[in-house]
């Protein structure tokens, strides 16, 4: 019981509990976060219907999961929160959100135009352990960051540095597309 609580049904990736639940335990540590929403995804459901766009879910996550090395959670509707534990967390996420593209178009036909991401991404100054991360205030910086991408046309990914997990973001380091 505890497990299907902390898992996505439809997916099979950790949901929001799951997610707090593997940082409020602690032991692994991490070099970024970030959040990837799929671009226009209300429209994938309004023009082929929700079977394609469960499918485009799907696809979505096996897309982020390939090569990732680290977490992946579905948080709600078509947003993904991953974080990373590798030296180059900035390469890791943008690989990761084009695969989710390129998997799309793979797998998911009845979709006939491509489906993009975009991303939020929080790159740590140094390893962090999950236990030390506030999880409310690290989802609210990366959807800040989300939410920058959305404006700067979607389909990219917005970095921010993360100094510490008690202090606040330090300058933007950037758009990525």
């Amino acid at each position: 019981m505890a497990d299907a609580a902390q898992t996505d049904p439809l997916t099979g990736l950790s949901n929001r509990r799951g997610l707090e639940h593997l940082l409020a335990t602690g032991g692994r540590r991490f070099t970024a976060a970030a959040l990837i929403d799929i671009d226009h995804f209300k429209s994938v459901n309004d023009l082929y219907g929700h079977q394609a766009g469960d499918a485009v879910l799907c696809a979505a996550a096996a897309g982020l999961r390939e090569g990732h090395g680290g977490v992946v959670a579905r948080i709600g509707g078509e947003e993904f929160f991953l974080l990373i534990d590798r030296p180059d967390a900035a390469g890791t996420a943008e690989r990761a959100r084009q695969a989710l593209a390129r998997r799309i178009a793979a797998d998911v036909p009845e979709v006939p135009r491509p489906v993009s991401a975009s991303g939020g991404l929080l790159i740590f100054e140094s390893r962090v352990d999950g236990a030390s991360l506030d999880f409310d205030r690290l989802f609210a910086e990366a959807d800040r960051l989300l939410y920058a991408a959305k404006h700067s046309g979607r389909d990219c990914m917005v970095t921010d540095r993360w100094q510490q997990p008690d202090a606040p973001p330090v300058g933007a380091v950037g758009a990525a597309a």
